[in-house]
């Protein structure tokens, strides 16, 4: 006997509705099958209610006994046949009670598609069950090729109408291209007249600049020079191309921007050169290379701006300052030496006149006197020279704490307050002696502007690429007007100071390559010197 499996592979449900618990069993197990899932119910509100809860999707047949309390089957058919998602179920009546040919047919006027009286043969219940199921399967493919006939229609629909949309778009494109043509003709013609004239002019201005212009081809063959590059350098386009080595003999002196061009070539822009003329005079210009198209290749245009005069008067200039504030310093120092000496000579004079004998106060106070006179130069020599500091790796921390007891002592005898906040940081190139001047200058500066029980800090601490050693004060703060002029020697704002201590510190800090940057307010100021890392060595 064929199996129900061999219809389809798709399992299918089968509804059995049966008051009798041994009639359910029976039709059960006459109906096993894989290819089959058997529900089973007992009454017609069982079925009314599973149908309108569940999925029934997949239900190909219904077994329906007629005979049963409550809701029969009949009524239980009417309900299914009058909703529209469940009139296309087949119903198969099954009873035990011999039917009237009335009865038969009021069976089949609900909507039954077939009639079984028990007790009934298996095989034949079999056979109906299974020729329901195909029945179910051939709509279920039917409703499939529905599905997809509708799609195509849909599709073939869609297809039509973006077949017309772009036939329209086509003819509206074919005119539109028609008059792009005529007015890109236009446009290719007003360009060819536009690039005419941008060459002429380009032209005009190359031949006609104040700076000396070259244009170079890939091979560094020079293919035209203008009239100030043959003025200034003595060279014309046949001896730039016999020209060896480096063109104008050019040595690069300061180089503000270089960038990276096609194939890793070097371009240089804004770059100082010195360059050697035909006639073996020395001139500076700033170099610019751009690379351009002329005609579809590629070339190099060449720029020098000439500065030789601007060089001349700029080292002119620098020097008449140099000379200027040469003169405002020497009047400084005689002027800071003089009084000292006023003292010195004053007393000297008196006791020649009286012809006394020195006393020791009057010896104490010339010694004092010429003891100032004598700081005071040697820390003009100390701002004044240029010697190379002894730089040598040193720790800072090691620098600040072997002189923080000295300034701390300091800070006591005045009834202040010194602390010392030490994070660990590389060593730097430092020269000791330098470098413990400049603190000891800028923390009894600190201590000398607060009041009784200020507190002074000495903090260091790594900031990236640059170590920072901060010395802040709970003074009053300065003027925007003072810490303009800090750094300038013989400006003080105390009434004994020489006006070079802070000098002197912004010399040691250049000399090892720091700055620094000072932060002040109303409860004090804070000087950071910044010194910046070695490079370490790959």
């Amino acid at each position: 006997m064929q199996q129900a499996a061999d219809i389809s592979g798709e399992a299918v449900e089968i509804i059995i509705v049966d008051d009798r618990k041994e009639n359910l069993f029976a039709m059960e197990a006459v109906l096993a099958d894989p290819a089959y899932k058997l529900t089973c119910l007992n009454s017609g509100e069982a079925l009314l209610d599973y149908m309108l809860n569940a999925d029934v999707s997949q239900v190909a047949v219904i077994l329906l006994d007629i005979q049963m309390p409550g809701m029969d089957g009949l009524e239980a058919a009417r309900f299914i046949k009058s909703r529209k998602s469940f009139r296309n179920i087949p119903i198969l009546f099954v009873t035990a009670h011999s039917q009237s040919e009335s009865g038969i047919t009021n069976s089949y006027s609900t909507g039954a598609i077939d009639y079984l009286q028990k007790p009934f043969n298996p095989d034949i219940l079999r056979y109906k069950i299974r020729a329901l199921v195909r029945v179910h399967h051939y709509q279920q493919e039917l409703e499939r090729a529905n599905r997809r006939l509708r799609q195509k229609t849909l599709e073939l629909e869609k297809n039509n109408m973006m077949l017309a949309a772009a036939e329209e778009k086509l003819n509206r494109a074919n005119q539109e291209l028609e008059q792009t043509v005529e007015k890109r003709t236009a446009s290719l013609v007003r360009a060819y007249q536009e690039i005419r004239q941008s060459h002429l002019l380009f032209h005009t201005v190359f031949s006609t600049s104040p700076c000396m212009l070259a244009i170079r081809s890939v091979e560094d063959t020079f293919i035209d020079v203008n009239d100030t590059w043959r003025e200034l350098s003595g060279y014309s386009l046949e001896d730039m191309n016999e020209m060896s080595g480096p063109y104008l003999d050019m040595k690069v002196l300061k180089q503000e921007t270089t960038f990276t061009g096609g194939a890793n070539a070097p371009f240089y822009r804004n770059t100082k050169i010195q360059f050697l003329t035909k006639a073996g005079t020395v001139r500076f210009g700033l170099l610019s290379e751009q690379p351009l198209m002329l005609e579809g290749v590629p070339k190099l245009l060449i720029v020098i701006l000439d500065i030789t005069e601007k060089e001349h008067w700029e080292s002119q200039s620098a020097r008449l300052e140099r000379l200027h504030l040469i003169g405002e310093m020497a009047a400084a120092i005689a002027h800071e030496v003089r009084n000292p000496m006023t003292t010195v000579s004053g007393f000297l004079q008196l006791y020649k006149r009286q012809r006394r004998e020195l006393t020791e106060e009057s010896v104490n106070m010339m010694l004092e006197e010429i003891n100032r006179a004598n700081s005071i130069i040697t820390e003009f020599l100390t701002l004044a020279k240029n010697k190379s500091s002894d730089l040598q790796p040193r720790s800072l921390n090691a620098i600040v704490q072997s002189i923080f007891p000295l300034i701390q002592a300091e800070a006591v005898m005045n009834s202040k307050q010194a602390e010392a906040e030490l994070t660990p940081t590389p060593d730097l190139r430092l020269d000791e002696k330098e470098i413990r001047q400049m603190i000891l200058n800028m923390a009894l500066n600190g201590l000398d502007s607060m009041e009784a029980g200020g507190t002074l800090r000495i903090e260091t601490s790594l900031d990236g690429a640059c170590v920072n050693l901060s010395i802040a004060d709970e003074g009053c703060g300065m003027s925007e007007e003072v810490v303009q002029k800090l750094g300038t020697p013989f400006y003080t704002t105390k009434d004994s100071g020489t006006g070079l201590g802070l000098a002197v510190c912004y010399s040691i800090a250049a000399r090892h390559n720091a700055s620094i940057r000072v932060e002040t307010g109303c409860r004090g100021s804070k000087f950071i010197i910044s010194f910046i890392l070695p490079q370490q060595p790959e």
